[in-house]
């Protein structure tokens, strides 16, 4: 009796999981990967009470690789899908391996792919926007992310990563990234309210005084948008929300993107 109510208070009291019986374990190393896996969980869970209003993953691409790209479907619950009727504009799928993972991504060129897409992100709605992203080619402006009527882009161009949200936004400083690599391209604003964030693999990079904010409007993905550039990457996958994240939401979503894609090369 005494050996069975012992057990049921410890079941009861226990706070923290065991930890791994097997090898040696850091307890900074072991902590630090169950508040990863909390993250990870937390975004997916659908008690999530704010989730994206746009969310493509190339996971969820149908097709083998080389194949054309005209449709691309929403994995929110808003079904706002990416689609594009033009066979010449189509990005292509393509299955990658990078820093020891291998994934399919959208292959935009850096001629004139893009997609439209029916997620609406009106000014001056707050947004925040998470793509995991290689670009093609830095000298090439090129515009992941657009707008289906404003002078607005998440892209490239002069040899960095540029934000251009109806003026100049925020940008990397040359020969930060490079055409090899896959990084976390992350935009959290509130239109016309400081401070602009823009960053890469979590980093803040520079952002311009006073400079652009506006929300894109209809999101548009490439050429489809009113500039119109191409998308001139590999995009793995674009998470959109119609809110600015806290710092806290944004380390989830980091988090979740870090396990699926390693893009630190952890």
């Amino acid at each position: 009796m005494f050996l069975r109510s012992l057990k049921m208070k410890r079941h009861r009291y226990k706070i923290f999981p065991p930890l791994p019986s097997k090898g040696r374990v850091s307890l900074r190393g072991w902590w630090a990967e169950r508040e990863q896996r909390r993250r990870r969980e937390r975004l997916d869970s659908s008690t999530n009470t704010a989730p994206p209003v746009l969310w493509l993953k190339g996971s969820d691409i149908v097709g083998s690789p080389g194949d054309s790209i005209a449709f691309w479907a929403d994995a929110s619950s808003y079904s706002n899908n990416a689609a594009q009727d033009t066979v010449s504009m189509q990005p292509t799928l393509q299955s990658v391996t990078f820093a020891g993972k291998t994934f399919k991504v959208a292959r935009f060129d850096t001629v004139d792919d893009g997609m439209i897409t029916q997620a609406i992100i009106n000014d001056p709605t707050p947004y925040s926007i998470f793509v995991i992203w290689r670009p093609a080619d830095l000298w090439t402006t090129s515009a992941i992310i657009s707008s289906g009527d404003e002078d607005w882009l998440m892209g490239t161009d002069g040899g960095r990563m540029l934000c251009y949200f109806t003026n100049w936004s925020g940008a990397t400083v040359p020969d930060a990234i490079n055409t090899d690599d896959f990084y976390l391209f992350e935009v959290r604003i509130t239109p016309g309210e400081d401070p602009t964030g823009i960053y890469i693999n979590g980093v803040q990079t520079y952002v311009f005084p006073g400079g652009g904010s506006d929300a894109p409007n209809q999101v548009m993905l490439g050429s489809s948008g009113s500039n119109p550039y191409p998308g001139g990457c590999d995009a793995a996958e674009i998470m959109i929300y119609d809110r600015q994240l806290p710092d806290d939401e944004a380390a989830d979503v980091r988090a979740y993107f870090q396990a699926k894609y390693n893009y630190l090369k952890l």
